[in-house]
Order: structure tokens, then C-alpha cells, then sequence
């Protein structure tokens, strides 16, 4: 669910980018061709409304991506824990507990944080190619 929130905001930011393009030709168009600057101020003003929405929409995404992050670093987390609970006691013997500790709390959030921001930037990339 927060995945498809992700891309909705993905593809709507793509497409106030796209927007932005065009409506700065466009403003430029009513400055040059016709000199009207109220026309000007008027595609500005449109043109202001759009860069916003994108930011907002941009900023959404990026949460969205946020909170997938967390919960991927959780279940890693919970995941790792449960395969250690399952070990024999010899293996606790022989590893020290500053190792596990430091699986448990440094190396999982490295992980996660690496595979969601790669999916974050597949996402955008693969969005912005269809817009």
C-alpha cells in the first residue's frame, strides 16, 4: 500500500516536471510574441502552482520510501534475530556478542537503507521514462 502511494506521487511529480518544460515555453512565448505581461504573470503564476504540487509530490515519495525503509529494516532485524534464537549454544560461545550486536544493529540498517534507496531511484527513473 505505501508502495503504490510511492508511485502515485512518483508519477505525479514526473509529470509536474514534464509540466514545468512546457509551461516556461509557454510563458516565454506570451512575453515575446505578444508582450502581454499580464498573460506572463498569469502562466508564472500557473507555472509557480505546478513547481509546488511537484515538490510536495517529490517530498511524499520520498516519505513513502522512508517509511518502507523502516519497516524493511525491521523485519530484517527480526529475521536475523529469530535465526539467532534458533542456533546451537556452541555458536554463542565462540562468537562474541559485541559481533551479533553489531549485526543486529549497524550492518541490517546498511542494508536496508542501500536496497530502499536503489528502489527509490529505480522507481523514479522507470517513472520518468513513461511520462
Amino acid at each position: 500500500l505505501v508502495f503504490s502511494f510511492a508511485m502515485f506521487f512518483a508519477v505525479i511529480a514526473a509529470l509536474c516536471t514534464s509540466a514545468i518544460s512546457l509551461w516556461t515555453g509557454d510563458a516565454l512565448d506570451a512575453l515575446i510574441k505578444t508582450g502581454s505581461g499580464k498573460k506572463f504573470k498569469g502562466i508564472v503564476l500557473e507555472l509557480a502552482i505546478i513547481a509546488a504540487i511537484g515538490a510536495v509530490c517529490t517530498g511524499a515519495r520520498g516519505g513513502c520510501f522512508s517509511v518502507i525503509s523502516v519497516r524493511m529494516n525491521v523485519r530484517i532485524r527480526a529475521q536475523l534475530f529469530r535465526h539467532l534464537l534458533g542456533l546451537e549454544l556452541g555458536f554463542f560461545d565462540t562468537t562474541p556478542t559485541g559481533d551479533l550486536n553489531s549485526r543486529l544493529a549497524s550492518d541490517t540498517a546498511k542494508i536496508g537503507s542501500v536496497v530502499a534507496s536503489n528502489i527509490n531511484v529505480f522507481t523514479r527513473t522507470l517513472v520518468q521514462l513513461f511520462t
